[in-house]
């Protein structure tokens, strides 16, 4: 009896730990096979942007960011042990003892929000952001450096309004940087006291930084400065020469020209006697010539076709009136640079004779000696024309041509940018730009920004206004309006979702398109894809059941996702392995108990 009690108890103990040693060989705890952040991508404008609000009482931190319409990062992207890739949001939590009626820095530290089913790797970096906050009479903090541009010259005609001046120059503004690594966008007022526009010639205007409160321009900084060159307009006037990101010479002027293919081009090599360089061909409005093109009102020299380290003397002449000349050098080793634009327009301006003695203020560093053009074909003494404050505005006075610089604009609904600034966003976002406002996220390729080939002084205009469940997007280059869009994705809050059951769609307003959208719980964002822009609505779509004969089969059987059939194959497989081990275990004890019995009865 004994023996049977001992041999049963052998054969349940291998019962038992057979099919547990199977078990474990074929799965895991979930947490040590969670695929896990390995990597984590945090950068671009809204980490960079500095964040800042006056001192006062605030109930909580995001009642603070939302009074002062700013908003923290709401996600970031994060590679996995599994090779994917993908969203992760993320929390801002109440920092301890949070007090913004002080100025100063608040540090603040975001939390990981991930999906079910995934973890956190070893060695991830905090995800943290500074919140400035200022009050009046607080020590300014010094900016750790202020971008530095090359500013092309101001160009205006002689007796213009200074209002026109000043117009050309507004909303212009500089990126500067912080010590710790933030950006910040210092607006720009030109001081135009210098500048006499009864008198051309070439003048200096200075910038003056608009600094916001609670910060100080680095030690040792110098204004960035531009030349203004005001132009004589009864002739074709190349005072205003300068060199463009393009390595190109470009001069524009304000003579009125109705046939540009009677303008006749020079050019001279040195001393060499000047040369009518007669061939043109038709390119782009306009007309190429061996050095260059020239059109109605502007002449582009392609530096790169001139001859090294040599003077080139060009010069212009329409309607029996001979412009002004532009000489300028192209050196292997020092590049491009314009040597003196003016003369007496007969080419003895060259090197054999000295230029006129310049009366006027002291050009910039760059060598732009002031033109002494003369108002008629008539032989005149080299001498610059006298200052007349009597002059009054010709009656059709061309007005001044804006600077090609930085431009950007930003309100609670509308982002406008210059082609410069677009330029350098695509250079910092070769795939797609983002454009976010009160929550809607708009990506816009970057291919298709760079399609529409913005100019540097052209516009480009970004509007999104939230509107209930919806909203609309318009996209203006310059005043057209663009309407036909790539696959553009578009991310707006759970606030802006409807409630109810049924499929959650995006209509546009005039019934053009109709689009699915996928909601992440875990970010509480709603995202889809738009091809145009116009007005949208968020609405949840309620199918009326069909007929069950008419219902196909596959619509009965709900698709089961690739995880789950994964882990029914992997619990399958685990109950025959237990089955398996199950049926051993009883043979076995079986036979235990037949042995022992046949030792036991007689022979």
């Amino acid at each position: 009896m004994k023996r049977k009690v001992f041999g049963l108890l052998v054969a349940l103990l291998f019962c038992c730990a057979l099919p547990l040693s199977g078990a474990s060989g074929e799965t895991a705890p979930a947490e040590s096979g969670a695929p896990c952040v390995v990597r984590v991508y945090a950068g671009g404008s809204e980490w960079n942007a500095l964040l800042r609000l006056p001192a006062g009482v605030y109930p909580t931190l995001q009642d603070a960011l939302a009074q002062n319409s700013l908003s923290l990062p709401t996600r970031v992207t994060c590679d996995f042990s599994d090779g994917s890739s993908r969203y992760v949001g993320l929390r801002w939590p109440e920092p301890d003892g949070l007090d913004l009626t002080q100025s100063g820095r608040v540090l603040l530290t975001a939390e990981y929000i991930l999906p079910e089913g995934f973890a956190l790797g070893e060695g991830l970096p905090l995800l943290q952001k500074y919140l400035f906050v200022y009050a009046d009479g607080m020590a300014p903090e010094p900016l750790a450096s202020v971008t530095s541009a090359n500013f092309p010259p101001f160009l205006i005609a002689q007796g213009s309004d200074p209002a026109m001046l000043e117009a050309s120059a507004t909303a212009l503004m500089l990126p500067a940087e912080t010590v710790f690594s933030e950006t910040l966008m210092l607006p720009i007022i030109w001081d135009f006291s210098s500048v006499d526009l009864t008198c051309p010639g070439q003048y200096r205007a200075t910038a003056l930084m608009h600094m916001p409160s609670g910060f100080s321009l680095p030690d040792g900084f110098s204004p960035p400065e531009a030349m203004v060159a005001v132009l004589n307009s009864e002739f074709i006037d190349l005072s205003g020469a300068f060199l463009t990101p393009r390595n190109t010479i470009l001069c524009q002027w304000f003579y009125t020209i109705k046939d540009p293919e009677n303008i006749q081009v020079e050019f001279a090599l040195g001393d060499a006697p000047w040369e009518i360089l007669s061939e043109y061909a038709p390119f782009w409005g306009g007309y190429q010539f061996k050095y260059g093109v020239f059109s109605g009102n502007e002449l582009e020299i392609f530096t790169g076709s001139l001859p090294l380290d040599a003077d080139c003397h060009f010069r212009l002449t329409y309607g029996g009136r001979t412009s002004n000349v532009l000489t300028t050098r192209y050196s292997a080793d020092c590049g491009v640079f314009v040597s003196n634009v003016g003369g007496d327009r007969d080419g003895g301006d060259r090197t054999d004779q000295p230029l006129p003695d310049i009366t006027q203020p002291a050009p910039l560093p760059v060598s732009f000696p002031s033109p002494s053009p003369e108002p008629s074909v008539a032989p005149q003494p080299t001498q610059m024309p006298v200052r007349t404050p009597e002059a009054t505005p010709a009656p059709t006075m061309p007005e001044a041509i804006p600077s090609p610089i930085v431009i950007e604009r930003i309100t609670q609904t509308t982002t406008v940018v210059s082609g410069a600034r677009l330029s350098e966003m695509l250079a910092a976002n070769p795939d797609t730009v983002l454009f976010e406002k009160r929550g809607i996220s708009v990506e816009l390729p970057s291919s298709f920004l760079s399609g529409l080939n913005l100019a540097d002084r052209e516009t480009l205009t970004v509007r999104i206004e939230r509107n209930g469940y919806g909203f609309s997007l318009e996209i203006l280059q310059g005043e057209t309006a663009l309407s036909s869009l790539p696959a553009t994705r578009v991310s707006v809050p759970a606030a802006m979702l409807p409630s109810g059951e049924g499929t959650m769609l995006c209509a546009a307003a005039d019934g053009g398109s109709i689009c699915a959208v996928a909601y992440d719980e875990s970010l509480k964002i709603a995202s889809f894809f738009i091809q145009n822009t116009g007005s949208f609505t968020l609405y949840c779509d309620t199918p009326s059941p069909a007929p069950a004969e008419e219902v196909p089969l596959a619509a009965l059987t709900p698709a089961v996702p690739a995880s789950a059939q994964s882990a029914q194959t992997n619990g399958l497989r685990n109950v025959v392995l237990i089955l398996i081990g199950c049926l051993t275990a009883f043979a076995f004890a079986a036979f235990i108990l037949k042995v022992i019995k046949s030792r036991r009865t007689p022979r």
